[in-house]
């Protein structure tokens, strides 16, 4: 099985961010959607999106798998109830389809299932400002998901951390020099290869990408997503 993520009418509410991909690879918290999704259900994900866009990403789906709204994010709430799913089955909240477990072609292109469930919860954005202003939330959420099992990099002895520092995960490769992170208000993850560089002030919650990098005295408040490959 894999999943769809599938777009519906409220995709122009992220517009211009959506003009060139899917509702789906937008980034929020840690990862984009689309990665959320890949890593909390280890399988594979495609894209249902505008014709334009299509080509991009075409990919072809399995007979069978999970029909997932591209605007909702996984959580362990939601998980659950995805997997208690029998085929033809989906999941509703306030009469907005969030999930089904789809057996046929033509639930996947029509949305009818034969059982409706409705549940309360599912972490759905309804606009581009919830990117920013749901961002700690999902920070939170996937600091737990990609530190589970994994193992921190030690913390070089110039920094200064305020806070809890099992709230600070550094990544294989990255460096960290003579900065204060402060973990108060959510956790701070310095992923792959990435570079903070000495005198910083970060604040969590916090994320630097793979091989991005943190100038000489910067100034940092969460909630802060900053993506692969920036500075």
């Amino acid at each position: 099985m894999n999943v769809i993520l599938f777009e519906d009418e409220r995709w122009q509410k992220f517009l211009p961010l959506v003009f060139t991909r899917p509702v789906g690879e937008l980034r929020i918290g840690m990862l984009t959607i689309a990665d959320k999704w890949k890593h909390t259900l280890q399988t594979t994900v495609v894209h249902q999106t505008r014709a334009y866009l299509q080509p991009l990403y075409a990919s072809e789906a399995a007979p069978q798998g999970y029909l997932i709204n591209a605007r909702v994010l996984p959580t362990a709430y939601l998980l659950q109830a995805i997997e208690a799913l029998q085929p033809g089955e989906c999941l509703v909240q306030d009469q907005e389809f969030i999930a089904g477990y789809y057996n046929t072609h033509e639930q996947v292109e029509s949305k009818l299932f034969k059982v409706t469930k409705s549940i309360d919860d599912a972490f759905l954005l309804q606009n581009v400002t919830d990117i920013f202003m749901k961002n700690a939330e999902a920070l939170a959420l996937d600091f737990d998901t990609l530190t589970k099992g994994a193992k921190s990099e030690p913390l070089h002895a110039s920094n200064i951390v305020i806070g809890n520092a099992q709230l600070v995960h550094i990544a294989a490769g990255a460096k960290v020099w003579a900065s204060t992170l402060n973990t108060n208000d959510g956790p701070i993850f310095i992923d792959k290869d990435a570079e903070v560089m000495e005198g910083s002030h970060i604040r969590g919650p916090f994320y630097l990408g793979e091989h991005s990098q943190l100038k000489m005295a910067a100034k940092v408040y969460g909630a802060t997503t900053i993506g692969p490959h920036c500075k």
